[in-house]
């Protein structure tokens, strides 16, 4: 039989694993098609104790939403931390909605679940949280304690500065990348894989009042730092960063079944 006989024989079960392989991960959403887009690293929102009542649960999320700017002060780009991290404001009226869900889910009374809602209500009204995702290539940089020694901090418009009364995270997430593409063999499948934290920000109510016009939130390592922005005063202007959605090639690796 010649060579190039046999090499066809080869790669027909090659050829037909390749395809059912692709079938199966198709049907089971495990092909990530379209990448995952950052929030802006500066959002501009209504003021945590001023929130509108006509928005709406997804509206209020995105507004207090934002990505990192990973290189705020021209240090150099903080590339451990992927762009599409993202760090959300927790204002009570977002957790207002998932004390609904907890009723439901905990079949909590009617007593219960005032009681339940006026401690937190109580708790978020006189803290300011920040609940959100970071993503990397490393465990350590998704963890808020790997930044200690003072690398967790607030910063508000006058410079005042926070620092958390709790820092943790509360769940971490191991994900494998798996990409199929055509070879000169039949099918390449490449696996990559990557962290996702999510961790859980307390700071002090002092660091929010009335009169505060921005927020600053910084996480510091190895000599770099990135910053995530608030804004609720539409006058104010934040110091200019550093950060490009286009930086580092992170973008490009990480992606999601549903689109940006």
């Amino acid at each position: 039989m010649h060579s190039h006989q046999k090499r066809t024989l080869f790669l027909i079960p090659v050829l037909r694993w390749g395809a059912l392989l692709l079938m199966a991960l198709t049907a089971s959403g495990c092909l990530f098609r379209a990448p995952m887009t950052p929030y802006p690293s500066i959002t501009r929102a209504p003021h945590p104790l001023r929130v509108p009542a006509v928005l709406a649960f997804t509206e209020l999320e995105a507004l207090y939403t934002v990505s990192p700017d990973r290189n705020p002060d021209g240090l150099g780009l903080f590339e451990l931390l992927w762009p599409q991290s993202f760090l959300s404001l927790r204002v009570w009226e977002l957790e207002r909605v998932g004390e609904e869900q907890e009723r439901i889910a905990y079949a909590r009374s009617e007593e219960e679940q005032r009681t339940r809602s006026r401690e937190r209500e109580q708790f978020y009204r006189n803290r300011v949280v920040f609940k959100g995702m970071w993503i990397s290539y490393f465990k350590e940089p998704v963890d808020p304690e790997w930044y200690s020694s003072g690398g967790v901090y607030l910063v508000d418009d006058r410079g005042r500065k926070f620092y958390p009364l709790q820092a943790e995270q509360t769940a971490r997430e191991l994900h494998r990348e798996l990409r199929v593409s055509p070879a000169a063999t039949g099918v390449k499948i490449d696996q990559q894989g990557w962290v996702a934290g999510h961790p859980l920000l307390v700071f002090p109510g002092e660091a929010l009042s009335s009169e505060t016009r921005a927020l600053f939130l910084y996480l510091a390592a190895e000599r770099r730092r990135v910053r995530f922005a608030w804004v609720f005063d539409p006058s104010y202007t934040p110091p200019k960063g550093e950060y490009s959605p286009l930086e580092g090639d992170e973008v490009n690796r990480f992606w999601s079944p549903s689109g940006p």
